[in-house]
């Protein structure tokens, strides 16, 4: 399947991956599905065994994360293959560990590979690499470093570089970067031919704005602890407490929390115009999102995305915990798909099937101008932060 192949590449290169803009996907409107109706049941499973993994490591069973948990120390990540598998990488490749991983999950469908680093160590090499990040990108000119996260199938980091692409010595620049920002050996330069910077707009839908223009778009219906609807959607470029917005210059509310900072870009837009209803359907997609629940995409996952600018995209997990350049940290990074300037707050969403699918996250950013990747903000980032429950 190309994307398949596509994701594989972009793991597997050593030095450069450039994606082209002709393997991007946009759906047919009356296309509910990008995959075989069999490959996205055997997806959705293994999205299920890796989320139930993560329940069973979770820290504080009122809050389930993909980074911020206990893993095992033999635990090297996971990800979905081309055949729809759940690949675990394990440090200790023997019985005792696969025993392990059985008494948790249903290991048919499931493949053990052995690698040299755990998920512990990946993580701590990634924040190491994104306080050098900040500090170089601040002090350097010539080049700069659009991000850095986590690549499961290869068990290494990512180095996301700007590197012009009219640049001769584009290999030999992106090296002095990566020996700048990291001396951990399993590193892989992901090259990026233009400076990437925050979208404006995003949704399931509609776009969401103040009385005179829209700037971004809405991500998803939400309550918080009080039992309060509100719109979700990305807090960056003014998006800031107590601001009025509007929805076809309609006056809809006004944000009530505003947090665009750590691992959160996201603004809790109080309603007070009680003529607006929640909506669950993602338009062009037509599925709705599943009620008080989101999900972890493991790398490999399939997304469907919404934004105001977009449309409907089809993309592929390539990371998992990206810390963007804009400095949030524990992002998705989503590939072979399409965002651009007032996708920002969008809708984002995986497994499930054609007709309902769980709630991953809400566009952050992506490429100036227009790209075929995205980064995303994870919706129980969102959610744990602000006490909300999707609608």
């Amino acid at each position: 399947m190309l994307l398949a192949v596509a994701l594989s590449t972009m793991c597997a290169l050593p030095v450069f991956a450039v994606f082209d803009h002709a393997h991007t996907t946009h759906p047919d409107p009356n296309q509910r599905s990008i995959i075989s109706e069999e490959q996205e049941k055997k997806e959705a499973l293994a999205i299920s065994k890796y989320n139930d993994l993560l329940i069973e490591w979770a820290v504080d069973s009122r809050f389930v994360h993909d980074i911020y948990t206990n893993f095992p120390y033999f635990f090297g990540g996971a990800y979905i293959d081309e055949n729809k598998n759940l690949v675990i990488n394990v440090t200790t490749h023997d019985e005792i560990t696969i025993d392990y991983f059985s008494r948790i999950v249903n290991i048919e469908n499931v493949v053990f590979n052995a690698v040299d680093y755990s998920m512990n160590e990946l993580i701590a090499q990634k924040d190491l690499a994104s306080e050098s990040m900040f500090a170089f990108n601040q002090r350097s000119e010539s080049s700069k470093v659009a991000g850095v996260g986590l690549c499961m199938r290869e068990n290494s980091i990512n180095l996301y570089i700007f590197t012009p692409s009219e640049n001769n010595n584009a290999a030999q620049l992106a090296e002095q970067v990566r020996y700048e920002i990291t001396s951990f050996k399993n590193t892989i330069i992901v090259h990026i031919d233009e400076m990437p910077t925050e979208l404006s707009n995003g949704a399931p839908g509609t776009g969401i704005g103040t009385t005179s223009m829209h700037t971004r778009s809405i991500g998803y219906w939400a309550t918080d602890r009080f039992g309060q609807l509100s719109l979700v959607t990305a807090a960056h470029l003014g998006f800031d407490y107590n601001l009025q917005v509007a929805i076809q210059t309609i006056p809809f509310g006004r944000v009530l929390h505003s947090h665009n900072r750590d691992d959160t870009d996201a603004a809790f837009v109080l309603r007070t115009n009680s003529s607006f209803q929640p909506i669950r359907r993602v338009q062009d997609w037509n599925f709705d999102l599943i009620r008080g629940a989101t999900i972890f995409l493991p790398q490999g996952s399939g997304v469907y995305s919404r934004g105001m600018s977009s449309g409907a995209r089809f993309g592929t997990v390539t990371d998992i915990s990206a810390t963007s350049h804009t400095g949030i940290r524990d992002t998705t990074r989503v590939d072979n798909t399409w965002g651009a300037r007032l996708d920002s707050g969008g809708v984002v969403a995986g497994s499930g099937n054609s007709n309902e699918r769980f709630l991953a996250g809400i566009i952050q950013s992506g490429r100036d101008g227009g790209g075929n990747y995205f980064f995303y903000t994870k919706a129980a980032n969102i959610n744990n932060r602000f006490s909300l429950s999707v609608w």
